[in-house]
């Protein structure tokens, strides 16, 4: 990006801007979302089919990765109008 969020929501006129480094817990959530699609595989690949299945998981450890790697942040904004 060209600027930052922070500069984007102050030039929409928003205050009071905070931005919170949400990456610690984002890892956990895939980590969470990993383990809970290897529990319930058999489940998850008869209701959306194996294909689907595959999908989520490589997208899922592809976002695991990233995140280990610094390459994936999330932050959560909060602002007034």
């Amino acid at each position: 990006m060209r600027t930052s969020y922070q500069s984007l929501l102050t030039t929409a006129g928003f205050v009071d801007v905070e931005a919170r480094n949400e990456t610690v817990e984002y890892r956990a959530t895939q980590l969470r979302w990993i383990a809970a699609g290897e529990r319930h595989e058999a489940a998850l690949r008869a209701a959306i089919g194996d294909e689907a299945y595959e999908q989520g998981r490589r997208e899922s450890e592809a976002a695991l990765r990233a995140i280990e790697d610094g390459l994936l942040v999330r932050y959560r904004y909060s602002a007034t109008r």
